[in-house]
């Protein structure tokens, strides 16, 4: 998974005017003996989002928290390693993007938290979608402010996004008229009453995922014909498209759903969809 903030210049150029005139005194390495220095609680799981109520032994103690699928988790070290191998080093790249204009102590110094929170993978972590049917790693860990190192053992969770219910339900695509300024047509599902999904995407990037389906590989650990699913719901959010019922398609809803000049071949993807993907993922070309 992917970090989802990425900084501007602007935004690291404020946090660090606001966070270099603090005078909060750096967290000294504890000694961990048998103090349990942060505890995680359930609180949501559901099939696109988690989050786990945070409890911190010292409320002083700045920490770093995130999330990640267990493969991805223990692929990059799992407790005794994730901050070097991931977290320290995504920082770093950072540090080389602004071409060494903020160290990346600077940069991670701006996610630090302090005192109990709820962790919540969308509302906290900016997360719009996890994958479905997964299992995850809510993770956190005590920082010293200035060094951004850890100083404190890392602390886990361990939680599963459940799978979506599966259904029968079918499409029955009926495209009247394709123009170069998109197309018109309806989309009639099988079951009226259930939620689906629709978006229209280029060829490029469709067929990619459809080669990689064909050939039986996995993305993220899931059906690569899945993927653009998951990516279109994880990075729009909101803007996405669902429907019940019969949905009508006009040349403004092409456009504005591929977001591309109206010259490029696109497809419509298409999927019951209640918490993730409910029915098998369907690629109709659109020229």
């Amino acid at each position: 998974m992917k970090k989802y903030f990425y900084f501007s210049l602007m935004a690291i150029a404020i946090m660090f005017s606001a966070t270099s005139c603090k005078t909060d005194k750096p967290t000294t390495p504890p000694s961990p003996g048998d103090i349990e220095f942060f505890k995680f609680t359930p609180q949501i799981v559901e099939s696109q989002r988690l989050a786990a109520q945070l409890e911190v032994y010292d409320t002083a103690m700045y920490y770093y928290v995130e999330q990640m699928p267990i493969w991805k988790f223990e692929q990059n070290g799992g407790k005794e390693g994730v901050h070097e191998t991931f977290d320290k080093a995504y920082f770093q790249y950072l540090e080389e993007l602004y071409g060494g204009q903020y160290t990346w102590q600077q940069l991670m110094i701006g996610s630090f938290k302090k005192g109990n929170m709820i962790v919540d993978t969308r509302e906290t972590l900016g997360v719009n979608s996890l994958w479905w049917d997964q299992e995850y790693v809510l993770y956190c860990y005590g920082v010293n402010y200035e060094t951004a190192e850890q100083i404190t053992p890392t602390y886990t969770i361990h939680m599963n996004t459940p799978a979506p219910k599966k259904s029968d339900m079918t499409f029955d695509v009926q495209i009247t008229e394709k123009t170069p300024d998109g197309v018109v047509g309806k989309i009639i599902p099988s079951n009226k009453d259930e939620k689906y999904f629709l978006a229209f995407q280029t060829k490029k990037y469709c067929e990619t995922y459809m080669t990689k389906a064909e050939n039986g590989e996995l993305v993220d650990g899931h059906p690569a014909s899945e993927y653009p699913i998951w990516d279109i719901v994880d990075s729009f959010g909101n803007d996405v498209t669902y429907a019940t019922g019969d949905f009508e398609i006009t040349k403004e809803t092409v456009l504005t759903r591929v977001n591309v000049k109206s010259t490029n071949k696109y497809y419509l993807i298409i999927c019951g969809f209640d918490g993730g993907c409910t029915t098998k993922v369907e690629y109709i070309p659109m020229f």
